[in-house]
């Protein structure tokens, strides 16, 4: 598949960023680290899917992580999906997301498990406007952080991109490596929002301190006369 297929209506707006150096220098790490026995997750085909999920032109909220679930080598286990926090293919929610779920629910569920802790599959929110993404796009299956050096010149060009062209967007930053990139947000023209990375509950006896962000999210589209996120997939719940 072209990448041009992969990014979708992304192509033609980031079509600079993707003729770089820069980029084409990430092509070929990540071809590199494959043929030398240091398998990348997600698989080529999902590397791009937080933006095949998320129309360009329907974007309201960007979600910054820090890089995808590394899954383990041994038996060969990809978790990552392409979209920061999603697990589709995992029968259950990884950790990480498993204290997402947790947050959503005691924010704007009140407490009540409708379907929701259970979710490992975040597409319908990418479908709703939302960039899903890591800092890092690839890690090298079965290690944490192993790429996130290579791909700070794409998200810097990237988050730049969309403070550039786009008003009123609601910027997520979860922990410190994606709190760096800040600085390349205008608040007098976007909303910042931020909270420890989710994975930082494991250190914290299993509690996520995330300042009701997802009500908070909702809150600023709200005022925006925007269409409010729907968390959770259940019919049950909207």
């Amino acid at each position: 598949m072209k990448l041009q297929e992969l990014l979708d209506s992304w192509y033609l707006p980031l079509k600079p960023i993707l003729e770089s150096a820069d980029f084409k220098s990430i092509g070929a790490f990540l071809v590199k680290e494959q043929n030398e026995g240091r398998p990348v997750t997600p698989t080529f085909d999902n590397i791009f899917r937080a933006f095949k999920e998320c129309p360009y032109h329907d974007l309201k909220v960007v979600i910054v992580g820090q890089d995808p679930y590394p899954g383990t080598v041994l038996p060969l286990n990809q978790v990552a999906d392409g979209i920061a926090f999603s697990a589709r293919t995992s029968p259950k929610p990884p950790k990480s997301l498993t204290y997402i779920l947790k947050a959503l629910e005691e924010d704007c569920f009140d407490g009540f498990d409708l379907n929701v802790s259970t979710m490992t599959d975040l597409t319908h929110w990418a479908n709703q406007g939302i960039l899903m993404l890591n800092t890092a796009l690839t890690t090298q299956l079965g290690e944490i952080g192993k790429h996130m050096e290579i791909w700070k010149p794409f998200t810097t060009r990237l988050l730049t991109h969309l403070n550039d062209t786009h008003n009123g967007i609601v910027y997520v930053f979860l922990g410190k490596p994606a709190q760096k990139f800040i600085p390349l947000i205008s608040e007098t023209r976007n909303y910042i929002l931020t909270a420890s990375h989710p994975s930082h509950a494991n250190y914290t006896g299993g509690t996520w301190e995330h300042g009701k962000l997802f009500s908070r999210v909702n809150t600023v589209l709200k005022d925006l006369n925007r269409f409010e996120v729907k968390w959770s997939n259940s019919t049950l719940v909207q």
